[in-house]
């Protein structure tokens, strides 16, 4: 019988284990444990706190000696109000009595300030919806320069069917436009 041998070295079935991977092995086991036992420590020392809070609790509510001397603890005591508290109070008498006086004067000055705000608001509007109306206009301008060189280029018969094609179009474009108006007027009213 013979054995086969493998690069200079036995079988793998044979080989044996180097210490190297022993060790390395004994250091993921400690690892483990350690990692076990600081998660342990953890859990118990939470157990350990949560139990002696409820007892110390427990105790103190049972024992009516101490309820009382926590009660004397708990309760308010009278103090005369100090410089800076009596300086607070008369700052707010003195406010209120400066708005009373002050309103006749000052509601008719914020409404005026509030339609200023209005009016602003609305110009605002309005030249917001004539910068959206920029591009229609100048696509609208672009392509009526278009259609003014074809027909200044092409014959009479040419200019004049052109004519009739964006007369129709204009047309209905001014058609639609109502339809759409009188329709969203009845939505805005129902």
């Amino acid at each position: 019988m013979s054995t086969t041998v493998f690069n200079g070295r036995q079988p793998p079935q044979q080989q044996r284990k180097q210490l190297s991977d022993q060790l390395d092995r004994f250091d993921h086991i400690l690892d483990g444990l350690a990692d076990g036992l600081q998660a342990a420590i953890t859990d118990a020392a939470r157990e350990g706190s949560r139990l002696a809070v409820r007892e110390v609790i427990q105790e103190v509510l049972a024992d009516p000696a101490l309820r009382a001397v926590l009660a004397k603890l708990a309760a308010p005591i009278p103090t005369r109000p100090t410089v800076w508290s009596r300086i607070k109070a008369t700052l707010a008498r003195l406010k209120v009595g400066i708005v009373h006086a002050a309103a006749p004067v000052v509601v008719p000055v914020t409404e005026r300030v509030k339609g200023a705000v209005r009016a602003a608001r609305h110009a605002v509007r309005t030249l917001g919806f004539a910068w959206q109306l920029k591009k229609m206009l100048a696509i609208g301008a672009g392509i009526g320069l278009a259609v003014m060189g074809v027909s200044y280029i092409s014959s009479h018969g040419v200019a004049a069917v052109i004519s009739g094609i964006g007369g129709a179009i204009t047309a209905v474009a001014v058609q639609a436009g109502l339809w759409f108006r009188r329709s969203f007027a009845v939505l805005r009213i129902a």
